[in-house]
């Protein structure tokens, strides 16, 4: 099983990472956050739907998803 961690708005997904489960997933979430965008992202909700985990974190422009694969 591999977790894929995509950055979303409403136009795009970009794939940032892939992981072999859920909760390094998550950290690349936090990795992303604090090195690229600068800021840490404490308060977050997980919203699952099937193979896919949306993350909210502040307004709703922007968001991360972790899709579960397989193989």
């Amino acid at each position: 099983m591999t977790y894929n961690l995509y950055y979303c708005d409403d136009a795009e997904r970009i794939l940032k990472g892939g992981f072999e489960t859920k909760e390094q997933a998550i950290q690349g979430f936090h990795d992303v956050c604090r090195n690229e965008f600068k800021f840490g992202a404490y308060g977050f909700d997980l919203v699952e739907d099937k193979n896919v985990t949306r993350i909210d974190y502040g307004g709703n422009k922007h968001w991360f998803e972790i899709e579960e694969v397989e193989g």
